[in-house]
């Protein structure tokens, strides 16, 4: 014989000479059983991700329920809807430990109640030994899980200047999963915090300072760790950043002809610029016109010589810097 079943009270088989279809009194109306729970027995509310999420399979289909939380004394301090099952399976519940109100619950023991009825109408949902309602404790603590742990941390130039980017490189934390760091730069002798970030730029008033940086580790439901970096050594004067090489407008002059250089950009910002115009002799030989401006007019007595300029920044905390622009050909009388 080959029997099936079309999932109802009905079972067909075949005889070989005849297909029989019996309706089978008696099956299929018992209420819904629960099949297995899947729930933790705590809820840890450091942890900012906490929740308690429930998962249930039971024999049959399930009518829209309830999910009811219950403190010691049986007050409702939560309630949440359940969406009907047609396959049975409960899923995507879960409690985050607050009141209705959205506040933290006290710590202590919480007791869950599931409320659902079979889609069919055979009865509310039972446990597994077919009689007990669906139910359970939740632990509520606030638990500490650890200590961060971590090395000491270090910048990656001990010799800093003023201008330059520090940055720290924080070495082996754990645990590794959710780790967050904080950074504080400081000055020696100065407790309060001159820069946050995992990088620093040196400025003018560290110079002739040490600078040091903290990292704090933090992971959600851990104690969190400071380390702090050794001490740079003393911040040096800083170097002004690579300019172009200055330029004359007009590189074959002649007599009464006006000149302007273009310095070019300077950096860092506020950068001070200074000039001084120069002839030139066949043999290289410079000699200082007692022009200081951005532009010169060609006077007669520079006629045959080759003319060039000279363009120094100037910054506080800074090296003095310089640079010439290219030879202009021999001056021509007008």
């Amino acid at each position: 014989w080959e029997v099936a079943t079309d999932g109802t009270r009905r079972l067909a088989y075949n005889t070989y000479s005849e297909l029989v279809v019996r309706e089978l009194h008696g099956v299929g109306r018992s209420a819904p059983r629960v099949l297995g729970t899947l729930a933790p027995a705590t809820l840890n509310l450091i942890t900012r991700a906490r929740e308690w999420p429930l998962q249930l399979d039971a024999t049959k289909p399930l009518a829209a329920g309830t999910l009811t939380i219950r403190d010691a004394d049986g007050n409702s301090v939560r309630t949440y809807p359940v969406e009907e099952t047609p396959d049975g399976s409960v899923r995507d519940i879960s409690w985050d430990g607050r009141d209705e109100a959205g506040d933290d619950v006290a710590t202590g023991t919480y007791r869950w109640s599931l409320e659902q009825s079979a889609a069919d109408g055979t009865g509310e949902l039972v446990a597994v030994d077919g009689l007990s309602p669906v139910t359970g404790e939740i632990e509520v603590v606030r638990t500490i899980l650890g200590t961060v742990s971590g090395t000491t941390p270090k910048l990656t130039d001990t010799t800093p200047k003023v201008g330059q980017t520090l940055r720290v490189t924080t070495g082996t934390w754990a645990p590794s999963a959710g780790l967050e760091f904080d950074y504080k730069w400081y000055r020696y002798g100065n407790p309060t915090p001159v820069g946050t970030g995992e990088t620093y730029q040196v400025v003018a008033a560290d110079l002739g300072k040490k600078l040091k940086v903290s990292v704090t580790g933090s992971v959600e439901g851990w104690t969190s760790t400071k380390k702090t970096s050794a001490y740079s050594s003393t911040v040096a004067k800083g170097t002004l950043s690579p300019k172009p090489v200055p330029t004359i407008d007009n590189p074959a002059p002649k007599v009464g002809d006006v000149l302007t250089v273009t310095a070019g950009a300077w950096g860092p910002p506020g950068v001070r610029l200074t000039y001084r115009w120069y002839r030139v002799t066949s043999r290289g030989t410079a000699y200082f016109l007692d022009q200081t401006g951005e532009t010169y007019q060609v006077s007669p007595g520079v006629a045959g010589y080759r003319l060039k300029v000279k363009v120094t920044g100037r910054l506080t905390a800074y090296t003095t810097g310089w640079q010439y622009s290219a030879l202009t050909a021999k001056v021509l009388k007008a």
